[in-house]
């Protein structure tokens, strides 16, 4: 149920205009208030539906850059505000929570995505 719900989800954002672009800042530290991600892009970097991505492939076969697209793009698809305000910080700490839920449930990456963002509803602002 959950699966179809969010490819739903996912299916609408995507019609609507995407996600925001990858501007991942790698700094010693993060500054009190860095920039929000704000740019806009349609394309994903992962060949397959990430409803249809088991979670073996997050931390099998996808590299880095490809998670970090898929955490904002499935984060944007599911806050209301897309990723208009979205800290890059935000984007890093989801794409190391649906790591650590795919370590532990046999869900997909859309799934398990999911869950993270319903558990903590940090997500839902941050």
């Amino acid at each position: 149920m959950i699966k179809y719900l969010v490819a739903a989800m996912l299916t609408a954002f995507t019609v609507a205009g995407g996600a925001a672009v990858h501007e991942r800042h790698v700094q010693a530290s993060e500054p009190a208030d860095p920039p929000a991600v704000t740019k806009v892009v349609s394309a994903q970097t992962w060949p397959l539906a990430y409803v249809d991505t088991p979670c073996t492939a997050w931390g099998s076969r996808m590299d880095e850059d490809q998670r970090w697209m898929a955490a904002l793009q499935l984060l944007a698809g599911l806050r209301l505000d897309a990723a208009e305000h979205m800290r890059p910080h935000t984007v890093d700490l989801f794409e190391q929570d649906v790591a650590d839920q795919c370590a532990v449930n046999g869900f997909s990456v859309a799934e398990a995505a999911y869950a993270v963002f319903h558990a903590d509803s940090h997500y839902a602002t941050a």
